[in-house]
């Protein structure tokens, strides 16, 4: 493949790049069981490992306190979506927090 063709190629892919954060909506989230915990730990271990951040939000205080119980590696928890918005200046997350209602 040329240069002219890989380069294109490379700018072509970087619009369809994945997202360097997701925010997960646990505002109607009452109870979490062991398993749950487990699958989010490795969630988050996954997107570490890739370099993107997983964000929790809108966590009730019984879950907040399960979830800090669990000893998530690096567990971000915005009190809101915008809190959330405020702490990546990214705007990958701008399309997440427009379709999250």
């Amino acid at each position: 493949m040329s240069g002219g063709k890989r380069r294109l190629l490379k700018k072509k892919l970087q619009v369809y790049s994945l997202p360097q954060s997701v925010v997960l909506d646990f505002t109607h989230v009452n109870v979490l069981d062991y398993t749950v915990v487990i699958g989010l730990r490795e969630l988050q271990q996954e997107f570490q490992s890739q370099g993107r951040s997983l964000l929790f939000s809108g966590l009730q205080p019984d879950i907040l306190q399960i979830l800090l119980a669990a000893s998530l590696k690096d567990f971000q928890h915005p009190q809101g979506m915008t809190t959330a918005n405020d702490l990546y200046d990214d705007e990958s997350i701008e399309p997440l927090l427009n379709n999250a209602s």
